[in-house]
């Protein structure tokens, strides 16, 4: 065998009666040429009919790369949040031999259950995904040639996301004789106030309305107990609504009623937003004071979560059910007042 295909400076193996060598310690990236001598106990001998040439390239897997940004410990205020990373060097980069990316974030330090995201050859992802607030995620990258085991980040870094504001001190001045219904809410702008879009108002779970300001101007037309709720919008992400209220429009009725009301009847009062992504609302209304079990079944019928199971005062009580670690789908609310109360609302939870 030689670096030449003369076999000028030739080195020579010998392999007795095998028909297999293996070599080692050769050169990367060089090329050599190789035949055979093929001889008799006599010392007759031939050559091969022919010389061949190989290539040596050896698969070196990429080098260590640091995290970039949000750098550990930070305070995310906007979503889309945006990771970036260095690059990773593979010093056996060919003209098709590139590095692939991949996030990882979890919501402890050993990564138990990460989402997963992949970066394709990029070094920054956006990532959409709704977190929960006020809990400490980590996240690091993996990078890989496609030939080699994946190499790690050299760190793994910690963030949370900021605080969202809901709206709370919602307020129901009904107008009995002309059925208008004055709503205005308490709003603190907090950190996130520059990705601020409308408030939400919901009457009976029902959409009716996208106010940029804390007030609104609502019209009853029929009689019935009403139930109005409020969450703030920012980009990308709806708060938790704030505590119910609930009135009774009697048309003509000259009685002065008041916006909180002890509802007349056992029942789910509502459900939102529904379809929901992660986080649900469910209000109950209890006329009495009572035994309250509020817990959410799958389509097998299967309790996965219990949002209450205590004695509860008459009124309205509302409870959220948080739907991130479950797959999107329909599930059944199912309220239970001993004696009183056993009704299921169905829920769709879209991700």
């Amino acid at each position: 065998m030689g670096s030449t295909s003369d076999f000028t400076e030739p080195v020579t193996f010998e392999t007795e009666t095998d028909t297999t060598y293996q070599l080692d310690d050769l050169t990367n990236d060089t090329q050599y040429w190789w035949k055979v001598y093929a001889e008799n106990q006599l010392e007759l001998g031939t050559w091969s009919d022919e010389t061949w040439s190989f290539t040596t390239h050896i698969l070196v897997a990429p080098d260590t790369f640091s995290l970039l940004g949000p750098e550990d410990g930070a305070t995310i205020q906007v979503v889309p949040m945006t990771f970036e990373w260095a690059a990773a060097f593979d010093p056996d980069a060919g003209e098709e031999d590139f590095v692939y990316y991949t996030l990882y974030i979890s919501a402890d330090e050993d990564f138990t259950e990460p989402f997963e995201y992949d970066a394709d050859t990029n070094t920054e992802l956006e990532v959409e995904e709704n977190l929960e607030e006020d809990v400490t995620y980590w996240w690091k990258v993996s990078a890989t040639d496609g030939e080699t085991d994946s190499i790690m980040s050299n760190q793994a870094w910690s963030f949370s996301i900021d605080e969202w504001y809901p709206p709370y001190g919602l307020e129901a001045n009904l107008d009995d004789e002309t059925g208008i219904v004055n709503l205005s809410w308490l709003f603190d702008e907090g950190p996130q106030q520059d990705r601020f879009m409308w408030f939400t108002v919901y009457r009976d779970s029902v959409e009716i309305d996208r106010p940029v300001d804390s007030v609104l101007v609502d019209t009853l037309t029929e009689e019935g107990i009403y139930t109005y709720m409020v969450t703030t919008y920012y980009q990308a992400h709806e708060t938790e609504a704030c505590e119910p209220v609930a009135v009774e429009y009697i048309p003509n009725s000259v009685t002065d009623l008041k916006a909180r009301l002890i509802p007349d009847k056992w029942s789910i009062v509502a459900t939102y937003p529904n379809p929901f992504n992660l986080i649900q609302t469910v209000v109950v209304g209890l006329p009495q004071s009572s035994k309250l079990t509020v817990s959410v079944i799958n389509t097998l019928g299967q309790e996965i979560d219990v949002l209450t199971d205590e004695f509860k005062k008459a009124g309205l009580h509302s409870f959220t059910f948080d739907g991130s670690k479950y797959s999107s789908g329909i599930y059944f609310v199912n309220a239970i007042a001993p004696g009183n109360m056993n009704e299921i609302r169905k829920i769709v939870l879209m991700k």
